[in-house]
């Protein structure tokens, strides 16, 4: 799923990647658009669940709070924004640790897609590939109930 334009209200659309939306701009797959735009856009957000997975629920969401770190790592330079208060890179400084409540952890990506668009005043791409693997590892294991309430929130 990506942003799309905001609309004439200024909220967010949300395309899936299997919608008429991405066809029609001539994506093909979640790998067409990171083979074009990742390297040079500092606005997207990616999140590949494809090799997160585990046995428990908290095998799950320690694998997914080290994928939330490793996207704040490659937006670190966000670290020395001067529109950036201290209290935002005290939570910025924490989710990078990957030790972070749940709360905060389910909130992350918003937060890190917030500080984007204000570092860099444009809209923001997130581009999440596999998103259905967390419900169904968990479905798989007895935690769906905890899987679709942290993709909920």
């Amino acid at each position: 799923m990506r942003n799309g334009p905001a609309g004439a209200e200024g909220r967010t659309r949300v395309v899936d990647r299997r919608g008429k939306g991405i066809a029609a701009i001539g994506i093909e797959s979640f790998a067409d658009v990171v083979a074009r735009h990742v390297c040079v856009d500092k606005t997207m957000v990616i999140a590949d669940l494809i090799d997160r997975g585990g046995d428990t629920w908290e095998a799950m969401r320690a694998s997914a709070a080290r994928l939330v770190a490793e996207e704040f790592a490659r937006h670190s330079h966000l670290l020395d924004s001067p529109k950036m208060a201290q209290f935002r890179r005290d939570e910025f400084e924490r989710i990078l640790s990957g030790n972070v409540p749940d709360a905060e952890l389910e909130h992350s990506l918003v937060f890190l897609c917030k500080l984007l668009r204000n570092h860099h005043q444009q809209q923001v791409v997130v581009l999440i590939d596999e998103y259905d693997k967390i419900v169904t590892e968990g479905h798989l294991h007895g935690y769906r109930k905890e899987a679709t309430g942290f993709l909920k929130r």
